[in-house]
């Protein structure tokens, strides 16, 4: 499946299930994850990859380095693998709500 099939799915999804969401560019940095996605604090950054690709060596380094700095950052190329994201964070808002 095409990345931008993949992105534009997974940003209804979130959006309808009540995530912001928005598109991540930096005029620096072409390495930067494609979104930014939020809800009740909590905060993340999606990579968005067609079906069976990876990222660039320049965007892994970029994650690495976002990563070290206690931000979260996910690479997905399925809807599948949002869903299971989305799961996930969804999850995690409502332990911290507890």
């Amino acid at each position: 499946m095409r990345e931008k099939d993949i992105e534009s799915w997974s940003v209804k999804k979130a959006r309808d299930t009540g995530w912001w969401v928005r598109k991540f560019t930096t005029p620096s940095r072409r390495s930067a994850p494609d979104d930014i996605f939020a809800r009740h604090g909590r905060i993340f950054w999606i990579e968005f990859k067609a079906t069976g690709q990876r990222p660039t060596p320049l965007q892994l380094e970029e994650h690495r380095v976002m990563r070290e700095h206690g931000l979260t950052v996910y690479v997905c190329d399925s809807r599948e693998d949002f869903e299971v994201i989305l799961s996930q964070e969804n999850a995690f808002i409502r332990m911290l709500a507890h």
